[in-house]
């Protein structure tokens, strides 16, 4: 769009000026009129049209640019095994690119589009204004408007806008009704409001307002001229003179007095031009010429760029495993990315070179022969000997292609150019990259961990995740048994952005290329937190590992294998729900196992409707043997609550058994059948019990010296627990229950001003927070999640790259809004205290990392959840 206005503003700048130097001194005025209509239209035109051009022997198809970087990077110690499961993964969404300085200029543009918009339509609404409120007299070429305002005489179309409040003798009245019956008959009036229009499109470009002033003009050199005809120069002057101030003006409006008064007086009483100076508009022809070569797109093949020996009516060539692609588009996209991914792992910036500081693009010239081959390689632009060799090098290690075909199907030779560009660093050292820095870069989502190692470890396991999520074992290597761990460089920029990512070690062409296309993936979407040496962010780089490693092939069962007879309880490694199996670490790997079971069980259980209208409520445990093999060989209620409680968990357990094989149980390195019991709890919002109400009430704490009580009348108001899985129950302090002291972690009491700066006014009689211990989520400690029913919800805007407005109505009770991530980890939280029944919330996820999170409102056990988008 930036190309475009200024080819625009390029073609009004040299036809104005010519206009402005030689036309506007003529006095051919239907001349000068139909030239600047003409190039103001025109000009729009000209950047769009498509203008043969004559083909270069030897244009660049696809530019490969390498840029060194100075260091080369240690492997960290972090290995991503990825194995052939017949799992598939779904790629994540991407997210929108940050505000950048082209929204802002787009969006300064639109305003002033709004601005010229509105300075229009209000000038055609004073028009209507009049109009309308005016009386009317018909004849034959127009209609007279006769309105009460005080005004100069003007025309609009064929409508003559005429004040009472003046009063004209007859014959000037003659004149100027002669005058605006020209400016009618010339339709004037349509040019000016295509002027008007283009104004708006182009309020920035002062060439548009010049045109628009000099169309007016020569609208009234002709009106004038026309005058004249009837009527003598001196006597008509006077008139003009005399009309120069008699009322306002209107816009969009042909005017009788205009504010060009002594041009126009001059223009008459100017000796008319010689028809020999009509020779001047053939100037416009070159012009005309020049600005078509110069700013019109050539209409020159796609890429890749073939010489004469391919003719260009069959397919291009293309790497080996695009063919099999069915449309063309496709084949050279795929050809274009296999391509550059091959000349990114091979290409290397030579050591004398690098010493000598030699930088450069060199262009390499070769020929897909009919076989496919790579032959005739030559250097068509030198960039230098040491750059030359390396770029002829990595042509020379281009695998066989399929060779592009004539229209009859034949093998044809096509010749291709490849751009190669060396780049080094800044001298400066301000893009240095480090390789160990005082701290490492970290994957987005523990920010909230005080500890440094702890939270080195969970953005480990963040990463593991992302790339475990979103790597897909290629096919082609998992049917040809091709195993191997490629090691994948990524460069974390100061802003936490990846500003370069490579192949540092291959293991196979078709690992090499999926790695590079989850580096790119993780490239638009994520945004790390940036490694800091001596207090200042750095560059730094990481290089990682990425194991593919395919499942052992399935053997029969053996008596000194697996065990299938007995039935244990405890083993060495019990059964795990899978899905987290590429984890190393046990204790991370059984966490990953039971969220996983959670969310299974979370998503397919439902409270019986009948045991709720009943306010039946309780915990369900069923056995389930797990056996040898993996799968649910039988069930059983183990605990019993009701007969309807207990058959919903009853069909969540054959769910398990027809559709889950878990991970079995080991025991004495034998795979075992184990007795697995899993309680289900039904629990109902907003009902409470007295159990060791007492006992939490002797419970104190100050954040000063004297402690706080939680009952009596100084007691705080508000009482927020804060259980094991990150949930928020708000209760009235005098209705604690479920709390088992026990359990307590710390308690926080807030009164004051940090109440209120915390939880706003909801605070004001103060707060006290309770925090359970952390530890493994029970699901016997779960309630049954519920879906929540809200009305008119509305997260907005969605993407959003700062604050997300969050309205909805829903029944009056404490609320909670949470923002977690995709893994289920809380990012941000909000209680609502005093829930009315209408919420309007800004929540600011300006901090949060890039991608997909999900929005959470929560009533008790029931949850409303919506996916929002952060650029």
């Amino acid at each position: 769009m930036l190309t475009y206005i200024l080819q625009v503003s390029a073609c009004w700048g040299v036809f104005y000026l010519l206009y402005a130097l030689v036309l506007s001194r003529t006095t051919f005025f239907s001349y000068n009129r139909a030239y600047l209509m003409l190039t103001l239209l025109i000009s729009l035109l000209l950047p769009t049209l498509e203008w043969p051009v004559p083909e270069l022997t030897s244009q660049a198809a696809l530019q490969a640019s390498y840029y060194m970087q100075p260091i080369t990077i240690g492997v960290q110690q972090l290995e991503i095994v990825v194995t052939g499961s017949a799992t598939d993964h779904v790629v994540a969404e991407g997210s929108a690119p940050a505000f950048s300085w082209r929204q802002a200029f787009l969006l300064l543009y639109w305003i002033g589009v709004a601005v010229a918009g509105i300075r229009l339509l209000y000038g055609m609404w004073q028009i209507f204004t009049l109009y309308r409120k005016s009386s009317k007299e018909k004849h034959p070429a127009y209609t007279q408007v006769n309105t009460p305002v005080l005004h100069t005489p003007f025309s609009f179309f064929r409508w003559l806008f005429w004040s009472r409040a003046l009063s004209y003798p007859k014959s000037d009245a003659a004149k100027i009704v002669r005058h605006e019956q020209a400016h009618m008959d010339g339709w004037h009036s349509l040019d000016i409001l295509i002027a008007e229009v283009l104004t708006v499109l182009f309020w920035f470009n002062p060439l548009i307002y010049l045109y628009a002033r000099s169309l007016r003009t020569v609208h009234e050199y002709l009106a004038d001229a026309a005058v004249l005809h009837h009527s003598k120069k001196t006597t008509y002057g006077h008139l003009l003179i005399r009309q120069s101030q008699s009322g306002q003006a209107v816009a969009l409006a042909n005017h009788f007095s205009h504010v060009q008064l002594k041009k126009r007086i001059l223009m008459m009483t100017k000796k008319k031009s010689h028809r020999h100076q009509l020779l001047r508009y053939a100037l416009t022809l070159p012009l005309l010429a020049a600005l078509a070569f110069a700013f019109t797109l050539p209409a020159t093949p796609a890429a890749p760029v073939k010489s004469a020996i391919y003719d260009g009516e069959g397919p291009q060539p293309v790497f080996k495993g695009c063919e099999t692609l069915a449309l063309e588009a496709a084949q050279q996209k795929c050809t274009t990315e296999k391509l550059m991914a091959f000349i990114q792992q091979k290409l290397k910036y030579p050591e004398a070179a690098k010493a000598a500081g030699q930088e450069g693009m060199a262009v390499v010239e070769f020929t897909v022969s009919k076989s496919g081959a790579v032959e005739d390689i030559k250097v068509l632009k030198s960039a230098g000997e040491a750059l030359d060799q390396a770029a002829v090098a990595v042509v020379r290690q281009l695998p066989d292609w399929i060779p592009a075909t004539d229209e009859s199907g034949q093998p044809v030779a096509a010749k291709m150019t490849l751009p190669f560009k060396f780049k080094l660093p800044a001298a400066d050292g301000g893009d240095e990259v480090f390789k160990v820095v005082e701290e490492m870069p970290r994957f987005p989502g523990c920010e909230d961990i005080d500890k440094a190692d702890e939270r080195q470890a969970c953005a480990n396991q963040e990463l593991m995740l992302y790339i475990y999520e979103n790597l897909v074992y290629p096919k082609a290597a998992k049917e040809a048994g091709v195993e191997g761990m490629p090691v994948l460089k990524l460069v974390i920029g100061k802003d936490g952005a990846i500003t370069d990512f490579s192949i540092t070690r291959s293991a196979n062409e078709a690992l090499d290329a999926e790695v590079l296309r989850v580096a790119q993936q993780m490239q638009q979407e994520i945004t790390w937190v940036p490694g800091v040496q001596r207090g200042r962010k750095v560059n730094v780089a990481l290089q990682l590992p990425i194991r593919f490693k395919l499942d052992s092939p399935p053997e029969e069962a053996t008596d000194a294998e697996v065990s299938g007879d007995e039935v244990f309880k405890i083993v060495e490694e019990m059964p795990r729900f899978p899905g987290c199996e590429e984890m190393e670490q046990p204790q991370a790997r059984d966490k990953c196992a039971q969220k996983r079971l959670l969310e299974f069980v979370y998503q397919n259980i439902k409270y019986p409707k009948t045991a709720k209208d009943a306010g039946t409520e309780g915990t369900v445990v069923v056995s389930l043997i797990i056996g040898p093999d993996g799968q649910v060989r039988e069930y059983t209620i183990v605990r019993s609550v009701t007969p309807v409680l207990d058959e919903e968990v009853l069909r969540i357990a054959q769910l398990l058994q027809q559709e889950i094989t878990w991970t079995p149980g080991v025991q004495d390195g034998k795979k075992v059948a184990v007795e697995f019991n899993l309680p289900v709890s039904f629990r109902l919002p907003e009902q409470s019990n007295k159990q060791e109400k007492e006992a939490l009430e002797k419970i104190s704490f100050s954040e000063q010296e004297a402690p706080v009580r939680l009952n009596g009348p100084d007691a705080p108001a508000k009482l927020i627990v804060f259980n094991r899985q990150g949930n928020v129950e708000v209760k009235d302090i005098k209705e604690m229950s479920d709390i088992d002291p026990e359990g307590i972690d710390r308690i926080h009491v807030l009164k004051g001003e940090k109440a209120i700066e915390k939880y706003g006014q909801d605070g004001a009689n103060g707060v006290v927070e309770i925090y359970m211990k952390p530890g493994p989520s029970d699901i016997g400690e779960q309630p049954v999640a519920q879906t929540l029913q809200l009305q008119n919800f509305r997260a907005s805007p969605n993407p959003t790259s700062g604050e997300l407005r969050v309205r909805f109505k829903g029944e009056a009770v404490p609320t909670t809004l949470r923002i977690l991530s995709i893994t289920g980890q809380q990012l941000l939280q909000r209680p609502l205290l005093q829930f009315g029944g209408q919420a309007d919330e800004t929540l600011d996820l300006s901090n949060l990392p890039k991608g997909t999170v999900l929005l959470e409102v929560r009533q008790g056990e029931r949850v409303y959840v919506e996916k929002v988008v952060v650029k």
